[in-house]
């Protein structure tokens, strides 16, 4: 995987991400941001929350409306789900 992301032949992921279980792995979801940062792809916090999946789905809100680019100060939360692009 990480010659696939370091050569960017993945364009794109969609990472639901658990730091809680990242913990008990030895790891982090910070861990996580920083490595896929390095390889130079750009991330977006992705609104899943119900009343967003709704207007959404309705077609009362663009998809892109549901996205926020990740700062290096954001808080991940206790469950993120992240789109990343090379």
């Amino acid at each position: 995987l990480r010659r696939a992301l370091a050569a960017r032949r993945i364009k794109f992921l969609i990472l639901e991400v658990h730091p809680e279980y990242l913990r008990g792995q030895g790891t982090s979801a910070e861990r996580i941001v920083a490595d896929l940062r390095s390889y130079g792809y750009r991330a977006w916090k992705i609104d899943h929350s119900p009343a967003v999946y709704r207007r959404v789905a309705a077609g009362h809100m663009d998809v892109t409306s549901a996205l926020t680019p990740l700062t290096d100060a954001d808080d991940l939360g206790p469950w993120p789900h992240l789109l990343w692009a090379a």
